[in-house]
């Protein structure tokens, strides 16, 4: 079954808990926050559902651990509410009494802080081999600082703020001692039975852990001595963390930081870049992207920089096209505009002048027409001009001949006309 359990934590390493808090029945209450991983359900046997303070600072920490938390009184609770459990919690405001043989043969974790049923589970031999001691603060740490139980601590700790009340038992050979009573090495205030062990009177059906909390001492742990208790829910529901909780890193641009039971979860999905967990920058790095007509790539630390400034268009962060789109030009008397596309198109041939890409005036600057006998040109504006009145013919704005086609003149008896070419014609002798 451990190893089943093992690999089904690896399997589902990773997944999200969604919250959920189903509505508390006279005696039966389940409670769930969220959590990366979901190591299963944790009955918590307790002496009241309306949790006490105490009570409900670990039911928080067992949800903070991932396990969703179904409440029982130590009264209503049975055999059978241990079926389909990770874990059995009891907690010492139970009634040793109402809990008595209940849970010790069932072939699920169990962790208690209530001495009173040391001897019902089998866990010590007799009401001689447990109990409490009130005014501690410190438990030695005598197993290895390898053990899976000591986090790394080993001899006197400070386990709790104030002086408090540690429940005790005097456990089989085979039990493995974590921590005894820093008054009175006796006495075992952190120990353990592994599945198939020998206990006193049969073998462990599944692991077995004694606590050293009593009914309020969870509100006043310290650092070392929350650390302890995670230590030993999680080596008594076959929780391997995979990671140092509170650590931080990055999977790409996701960071991610190591939860309370040692998985990963994640904190954020960076939109930049991610560091040592942390999301730095703006951008992913690599990306690319237009700001007006400048072409930005995202650089290794997240910022935007700009890697050219396009004359063009610029699409998805590269310059395109040889003009800025919505730009205007003259090519001549030709209009231009640049498209989307960042090429010049021809929106008009103008009759007139083109200036800035517009039409303006009525002709071409420097054409040239006639009026009658006036000589136009067409100013720099596209507005005609008279540069002369021909006293002759006007030919394609240019003044010809010397005379007005059809005009007469005399000369002494004799009468000229002008000729269509502006010039006067042969002498005619007028008769008498």
């Amino acid at each position: 079954m451990a190893g089943m359990r093992q690999l089904l934590w690896v399997v589902a390493a990773g997944a999200l808990l969604g919250c959920s808090v189903s509505k508390p029945s006279d005696e039966e209450r389940t409670d769930m926050r969220d959590a990366p991983l979901s190591p299963g359900s944790a009955l918590f046997v307790v002496g009241n559902t309306a949790l006490s303070a105490a009570d409900n600072v670990m039911s928080q920490r067992l949800q903070t651990l991932g396990f969703t938390v179904v409440v029982k009184s130590d009264t209503a609770g049975t055999t059978s509410d241990a079926t389909g459990k990770s874990l059995v919690v009891i907690s010492s405001t139970s009634t040793s009494g109402n809990v008595g043989t209940k849970f010790k043969s069932v072939a699920v974790p169990v962790l208690s802080w209530e001495s009173g049923i040391l001897d019902d589970m089998g866990m010590v031999a007799s009401s001689s081999n447990l109990g409490i001691a009130t005014g501690q603060t410190r438990a030695n740490i005598v197993a290895a600082s390898s053990d899976p139980m000591s986090v790394g601590l080993s001899g006197s700790q400070q386990v709790v703020t104030t002086a408090s009340t540690f429940s005790w038992g005097q456990p089989a050979t085979q039990a493995v001692v974590v921590a005894r009573l820093d008054t009175d090495a006796t006495k075992a205030v952190l120990f353990r039975y592994e599945k198939g062990s020998t206990m006193v009177g049969l073998n462990a059906p599944e692991r077995r852990v004694g606590v050293f909390l009593e009914d309020v001492t969870s509100s006043a742990l310290n650092g070392a001595g929350q650390s302890l208790i995670d230590a030993a829910i999680r080596w008594a529901a076959y929780v391997t963390p995979i990671c140092t909780p509170g650590a931080t890193q990055c999977s790409g641009n996701i960071a991610q930081t190591c939860s309370a039971s040692g998985q990963w979860t994640t904190t954020a999905t960076c939109p930049g870049a991610c560091t040592s967990g942390a999301c730095v920058g703006v951008c992913t790095p690599g990306a690319t992207q237009c700001s007006g007509n400048i072409a930005q790539t995202c650089s290794a630390s997240g910022q935007w920089t700009t890697t050219a400034t396009c004359p063009g268009a610029c699409t998805s962060g590269v310059c395109v096209g040889v003009c800025t789109p919505g730009a205007l030009q003259c090519s001549g008397s030709s209009a231009q505009t640049c498209s989307t596309g960042g090429q010049w198109t021809t929106t008009a041939t103008c009759p007139g002048a083109c200036t800035s890409g517009v039409c303006v005036g009525v002709c071409t600057p420097g054409a040239l027409q006639c009026s009658g006998n006036i000589a136009q040109t067409c100013s720099s504006s596209g507005q005609w001009t008279s540069t002369a009145t021909c006293p002759s013919t006007c030919s394609g704005g240019t003044c010809v001949g010397v005379c007005t086609p059809g005009a007469t003149r005399c000369i002494g008896q004799a009468v000229q006309a002008c000729s269509a070419g502006g010039v006067w014609g042969t002498a005619i002798m007028c008769s008498m």
